[in-house]
């Protein structure tokens, strides 16, 4: 019980510290903030933890004096900037996301801490990094000859520091550990549930664009509560992707917003809040960018050809600017980082030749049938199902492909995301490349379910405008 209670503080405390950030730069449908406040709260949190540790701090200095700051600090703010939050409208979506916690979180109701799911070499280096951050500062390392003496395993990941990855993910789990103090296996099931989670209500802040939505929003998060390839990047522990997800949905919803905020002190805001979350997008998970960036130009490119002009231009310049303050000397590493793990997925997953392809599923026609979760992974029916499935599963591809691009026309957020990744999903499988394909499968899915949802929502309300006619 102790596990899952500090999975559901952490969401409530990422929501509680999101939600007054949101509130105060952000202008907007009140509901939708607070759908994204999980994911903007994890962003503050990781940019304060990343900044002192790269300052040459160690976590567990710093860790729980910034934990205190942060909930003080946003107290604060809640009481000055007298933050409202309609807590009636909020709770279905409540137990929407208790639903979620307990379809993918039951075994830590019997194991505790002691639950580390499939416990792969994911979760082994995740773990040994956050060791690290939270034992040394950033570029702090053991000299050669304490590391012969192999005292420290952790130490040896001063090479992920060196070679610019993102290191986000493990700056969170030390900065939990440093607040629990619990080892880093044992925080790590409950951080990245929590961060399921999040994810799942920054996927409906996608959708959940005017009030009349709510009810529509309630659906597709009940659906992606129960997708398999929504939840098996959460049980397969990598928690970078989980994590990384929830900020570009994030960054989705806040670049490819409709208002327009002339006011200088509005525009400014936006920026900074910008800034915020995508500056925590490279610091952990950068690979995302590509996506961001294609569906970013298809958007306002869109916009470009409807309006004549881009609106938010001057505060997407400065968040800009504000995003290579933050990241300072981190910009050239990680975009060296992003392009390397970019090439790395678009290609065989084993790089040796004539290797045995590990991640086949979508390299095979059958894996039209799993990416609907018509058939599983681990089995292949038996005819005429599999056939069946396989007509089925490419139906509904091509049906999707042309609702997002529908969809798009119409500017929903939500369904450029898609569209890019559908887009990558074609040259991915031109290039026959198993481990991109894999990943890409899980990456989608909080977006086109988004997609497809509001798209049934906008066919029944013009169905319904036609009959009443």
């Amino acid at each position: 019980m102790l596990a899952a209670g500090l999975t559901l503080l952490l969401f409530f405390c990422w929501w509680f510290i999101g939600y007054a950030v949101v509130s105060v730069l952000r202008r907007g449908h009140l509901l939708q903030n607070m759908l994204l406040a999980p994911a903007v709260g994890t962003a503050v949190c990781v940019m304060c933890v990343f900044w002192l540790n790269r300052a040459g701090i160690p976590v567990s200095t710093f860790g729980p004096g910034l934990g205190v700051c942060l909930l003080l600090g946003t107290a604060i703010l809640w009481r000055r900037a007298r933050v409202f939050a309609p807590v009636w409208r909020y709770i279905p979506f409540a137990a929407i996301f208790l639903f979620a916690f307990s379809l993918i979180s039951w075994p830590m109701f019997k194991y505790g801490f002691n639950w580390v799911s499939i416990s792969n070499d994911d979760m082994a280096n995740y773990c040994l990094a956050a060791q690290r951050v939270y034992k040394y500062g950033y570029f702090e390392r053991l000299a050669p000859e304490e590391l012969v003496k192999n005292m420290d395993i952790s130490a040896y990941s001063i090479i992920f520091a060196d070679a610019g990855a993102r290191m986000g993910s493990e700056m969170l789990l030390a900065f939990v550990m440093s607040l629990s103090r619990l080892s880093s296996h044992q925080v790590f099931m409950p951080v990245i549930v929590a961060l399921h989670l999040s994810l799942l209500s920054a996927s409906g802040a996608l959708l959940l664009r005017h009030h009349r939505f709510r009810g529509w929003t309630l659906m597709a998060l009940a659906i992606l509560s129960c997708s398999a390839e929504f939840t098996v990047g959460t049980i397969y522990q990598l928690i970078a992707q989980v994590f990384g997800l929830s900020l570009l949905a994030a960054c989705a919803v806040l670049l490819m917003g409709r208002n327009r905020d002339p006011v200088r002190r509005l525009v400014w805001k936006k920026a900074v809040l910008v800034a915020v979350v995508f500056s925590a997008a490279m610091v952990v998970y950068s690979e995302m960018i590509p996506f961001l960036a294609f569906a970013c130009v298809l958007f306002w490119g869109v916009q470009l050809v409807k309006s004549r002009f881009l609106a938010g231009a001057q505060s997407l310049l400065i968040a800009a600017i504000l995003t290579v303050v933050f990241l300072n000397s981190y910009a050239p590493a990680s975009l060296k980082y992003m392009v390397a793990q970019a090439r790395h997925g678009s290609g065989h997953f084993a790089s040796v030749q004539d290797a045995p392809v590990l991640f086949p599923f979508f390299l095979l026609p059958s894996g039209l049938a799993q990416f609907w979760g018509i058939a599983p992974f681990n089995s292949i029916p038996s005819e005429p199902l599999l056939s069946a499935g396989i007509v089925l599963g490419g139906i509904l591809l091509i049906v999707s492909l042309m609702v997002s691009l529908l969809e798009a026309s119409h500017g929903v957020p939500a369904a450029f995301v898609t569209v890019a990744m559908l887009f990558a999903a074609v040259v991915l499988a031109f290039k026959q490349s198993d481990y991109g394909l894999f990943k890409l499968a899980m990456f989608i899915q909080p977006f086109l379910i988004p997609t497809l949802v509001g798209a049934w929502m906008r066919f029944t309300e013009n169905k319904q405008s036609v009959r009443f006619a």
